[in-house]
């Protein structure tokens, strides 16, 4: 597009760009105002702010002579990658700010891209910089792998060394309430009463009444990231269960599941729910890794990780597949970045 500015029609002589930049450094300054208006999470923008935006992105670049506003022209008119809209201006695509802020990070970052990418990883936000590490992770494979996977693989190694340390780890179903654990803040099931499942199943009560009572009583916010419920026929109660996630950790395991899909668990163990047993009514339960806690009996562990898969399941949530996640951080941890680098100065 830079350089076939003004040669669509015979007879046209290629003019100057406005800001009178190579391509190369256009694209520079480009990358820097990627990094930058993703960072701040904005696509569109009014006039003064847009300019601020390449302004800072000139104060990096300080081997250019250009001016902000001529920059602006260009983004319209030669390398139309910019419109506007009345009075503001926004990137064509947001796919194009993503792919400048990814190219930032691999060229342009240098010794600051360890320290961009541990900001973006533990980011509470990090949602919006999902399809930037996409990107980042197609141009650098390596050093994705050796920055967010690894990062990641290590705090599941952590929590899987740290958590249920006196159940037998080597049992399926500990591994499996490993991977349905990690990367879940707080994971809460709530019972109702036998008299509100009689009044459900007869339709004179309805759940989402039952479980407003229940966020009241127990003064939850009700606005979990996910929740589901569960009917136990045998212990006439209905059982909610919510999920608050580690939103970081969760935004990576669902990029995870597009570049590395053998590393996310798709096997379901159970496949009818069943009933918990010996809970009391109208109680909230907490799931840790606690041996006397209810939930985590003989009789009821089985079914409290298929009512966390059924949850996983029905919203589409993502988790690791514990040994194979276990044996790619084993892997890399073999296949260390500084030793290759070392073995390309070994002469």
């Amino acid at each position: 597009m830079f350089e076939a500015h003004d040669l669509s029609k015979e007879g046209y002589l290629k003019r100057e760009k406005y800001s009178k930049l190579h391509i190369d450094d256009f694209e520079r300054v480009l990358r820097y105002l990627g990094f930058f208006t993703s960072k701040a999470n904005k696509i569109e923008y009014d006039k003064n702010s847009i300019i601020q935006f390449i302004e800072q992105a000139k104060k990096q670049t300080t081997d250019l002579e250009f001016k902000a506003s001529d920059y602006l022209k260009d983004l319209l008119n030669t390398v139309p990658l910019f419109k506007k809209e009345g009075n503001n201006y926004k990137w064509a695509h947001k796919s194009l700010q993503d792919y400048f802020a990814a190219k930032f990070i691999w060229i342009d970052a240098k010794e600051s891209r360890i320290d961009i990418l541990k900001k973006i990883f533990h980011d509470e936000g990090n949602q919006r910089f999902f399809n930037v590490l996409l990107l980042y992770s197609e141009l650098d494979r390596k050093g994705f792998e050796h920055t967010i996977l690894k990062w990641l693989l290590i705090e599941f190694k952590n929590f899987s060394n740290n958590k249920y340390e006196d159940f037998k780890k080597e049992n399926a179903l500990i591994k499996n309430r490993i991977t349905l654990h990690f990367a879940v803040e707080e994971c809460i099931i709530l019972t109702s009463t036998k008299n509100e499942y009689k009044k459900y199943e007869s339709n004179e009560t309805s759940l989402s009444n039952i479980y407003n009572r229940l966020t009241e009583k127990f003064s939850l916010d009700g606005d979990s990231d996910s929740l589901s419920y569960s009917l136990s026929t045998e212990s006439n109660m209905i059982c909610f269960v919510l999920k608050n996630y580690f939103k970081p950790y969760k935004t990576i395991i669902d990029l995870l599941s597009t570049l590395y899909s053998n590393l996310i668990d798709s096997e379901y163990i159970a496949e009818n729910v069943g009933h918990l047993e010996n809970l009391k009514e109208n109680f909230k339960y907490e799931l840790n890794d606690n041996v006397e806690n209810e939930l985590n009996t003989t009789e009821n562990f089985t079914v409290t990780n298929t009512l966390m898969e059924v949850l996983s399941l029905t919203l589409d949530v993502n988790r690791l597949n514990y040994g194979r996640a276990l044996a790619k951080l084993k892997q890399l941890e073999k296949n260390n970045s500084e030793k290759e680098k070392n073995e390309l100065l070994d002469w």
